[in-house]
C-alpha cells in the first residue's frame, strides 16, 4: 500500500506486511492497515491518493482498493 500526493506523485508512507503497517489475518485474509501516530505526525502532506495491491506468489498483481486520504491534525496536545 502506497499513500502518495497525487497519482505518481512524491510518496507520503508505504505500508506492506514487511514493515509491519499490513497484517493479514486469518484464513478469510481480513487485512488490518495500521499507521503509529509516531509516524502520521510527521507528514508535510495532508491530503493524498492511496491503493493497495495484493501481490500473488505467481507474480500477478491485484489492486483492492483505492481512494483518497485526508489527515486531519490533531488539535489537543495533551499539554
Amino acid at each position: 500500500m502506497e499513500i502518495r500526493t497525487a497519482v505518481g506523485g512524491a510518496l507520503i508512507h508505504r505500508l506492506d506486511t514487511e514493515n509491519g503497517g499490513l497484517h493479514v489475518d486469518g484464513p478469510d485474509g481480513v487485512i488490518r492497515i495500521r499507521v503509529e501516530a509516531e509516524e502520521s505526525s510527521a507528514w508535510t502532506a495532508l491530503a493524498g491518493v492511496y491503493d493497495l495491491e495484493v501481490v500473488w506468489p505467481d507474480g500477478t498483481v491485484t489492486r483492492l482498493i483505492e481512494s483518497q486520504v485526508q489527515v486531519s491534525p490533531e488539535v489537543t496536545t495533551g499539554e
